[in-house]
Formats: structure tokens, sequence, C-alpha cells
């Protein structure tokens, strides 16, 4: 009977990031591994229509193998992470060719174990709400 049982875990759920003019909020499920996050760095790819972001510890940071210019800090709350930056939007929708405005879009996100890092998918939005 046991083998027929299919066991649902809501962590495996999609993550969702929103994205706008002013900047990135990561949901609960997506800002899992953002918890221990001191800078994140972004970076797009652009054949694959995704946003990157990697979270980096206080000791990678401190080792500084990484311009800290190009770094952010998230702000990281219980339920989301944030990372408000209106530059460093206007740049994402300059290279993605996209248009933020005030309101934000969701689009889904995951993580990639490999790189240890988040894939946000700007070629479909979410169906999270």
């Amino acid at each position: 009977m046991e083998e027929s049982i299919i066991w649902l875990n809501p962590v495996t759920k999609e993550g969702t990031a929103t994205l706008s003019a002013k900047g990135i909020i990561l949901n609960t499920v997506a800002a899992t591994k953002f918890q221990n996050a001191y800078r994140v760095k972004i970076g797009v790819n652009k054949a694959a229509r995704q946003i990157i972001i990697v979270p980096l510890t206080r000791d990678q940071f401190e080792k500084g193998v990484y311009d800290e210019s190009s770094l952010l800090k998230p702000q990281i709350e219980k339920s989301f992470t944030k990372i408000s930056s209106v530059e460093l939007m206007r740049s994402i929708a300059s290279i993605m060719e996209l248009e933020f405005g005030k309101v934000g879009e969701k689009y889904p996100a995951k993580w990639n174990e490999d790189n240890a890092s988040l894939y946000i998918n700007i070629e479909r939005r979410s169906n999270n709400e």
C-alpha cells in the first residue's frame, strides 16, 4: 500500500522572482539559498533569456576575488529576499530588451546546484501568485 503513495514536498514548488524597475524580489522558495548571502553577483544570458544570481558569503566576499563595485547587498527577510538597484534593472532591461514597470512581473526561478546559482527564466511568466 505504501508503494502507491506519492509524498509531496511544498519546497519543490517553483520559486518566483518579481522584477520591477526598482529591483528583484525573490519569494521564499527562490530565496532559500540566500539566507547566508552577504553580497550577490548578477549576470544575464541573453541567448537563454535568463538572469543569473550568485549568492556570496562574507568569507567569499572578503577574499577580494570579486570586483566590489559589481556586487550588491541583498535585503534578506524571513519570507523574501530583495535586491534593490534601479541602475541594475536599467542594465538588465537594456541588454535583455525588456521594459520594467513600477508594478513587478513574476518569473519562474530555479536553483542550479552545479553552479550554485539562481536562474530566472524571463522567457515566460510565472504561474505562481
